[in-house]
């Protein structure tokens, strides 16, 4: 509970709230993460670089071991591996769960 803030304890009080909004804004600009506009459909470069940006770690070779075992959801087209935006999410989403 907040003690009574007088005249004589305003500098003090002030200070306080100085400090919070402080702890407050660092925390702040340290969460903060800007996921960037994603395209619908992504190579697996674009992939791997997606999952590794929103916190789930993961190398372009683990990425072809997931695709090849059926583990991931893609398509081949032309010899390319791609991958559908919402469903890489959706991937990811149910991995992060497993983990925790």
């Amino acid at each position: 509970m907040a003690l009574p803030v007088t005249h004589n304890t305003l500098p003090e009080a002030v200070a306080r709230i100085e400090a919070r909004i402080e702890e407050v804004y660092v925390l702040l600009m340290t969460k903060v993460i800007i996921k960037p506009e994603l395209p619908k459909f992504l190579n697996i470069n674009q992939a791997v670089e997606y999952c590794n940006s929103i916190g789930y770690k993961i190398s372009k070779s683990k990425m072809y071991k997931l695709c090849a075992r059926g583990d991931i959801p893609h398509v081949k087209a032309s010899g390319s591996l791609i991958f559908e935006a919402s469903e890489l999410m959706k991937f990811i989403n149910n991995q992060l769960k497993i983990q925790i």
